[in-house]
C-alpha cells in the first residue's frame, strides 16, 4: 500500500483506508479496511454509487490500475448504473487475485 493522498469526509469516523496500488498481496488488506470504514461510516456512504466511487477513488498506482479504475468509474457514471458492493467486491476480487 502506499501514502494516502485522499482526505477523510469531515464527517468520517476512523482511520481513513492506505489507497491501493493493485499488488494482489495487498488486495485482502484494502478490502478489510475499505469494508471497516465504510461499515463505520455508514450514515455517510449510504448509496452503491457513494461506496463505489469512495472504493474505485482509493484504488491508485499511476498505471495501469489507474487506467483500469478510471475506466470502471467512467463506464458508470456514463451509463449512471453503479454495481452492488458485494458485485464490485467480486470483479475487484478477480481482477486483483485471479
Amino acid at each position: 500500500m502506499s501514502t494516502n493522498p485522499t482526505t477523510a469526509h469531515a464527517k468520517a469516523c476512523g482511520k481513513m483506508p492506505e489507497s491501493y496500488n493493485g499488488k494482489p498481496e495487498a488486495h485482502k488488506g484494502f478490502k478489510t479496511q475499505m469494508k471497516v470504514y465504510l461499515r463505520i461510516n455508514k450514515d455517510i456512504y449510504t448509496t452503491d454509487k457513494d461506496c463505489c466511487l469512495f472504493i474505485l477513488s482509493m484504488i491508485q498506482d499511476g498505471g495501469w490500475v489507474q487506467l483500469y479504475v478510471e475506466e470502471c468509474m467512467e463506464d458508470m457514471i456514463n451509463k449512471n448504473k453503479f454495481h452492488k458492493i458485494d458485485d464490485l467486491w467480486t470483479q475487484l476480487d478477480r481482477f486483483f487475485t485471479d
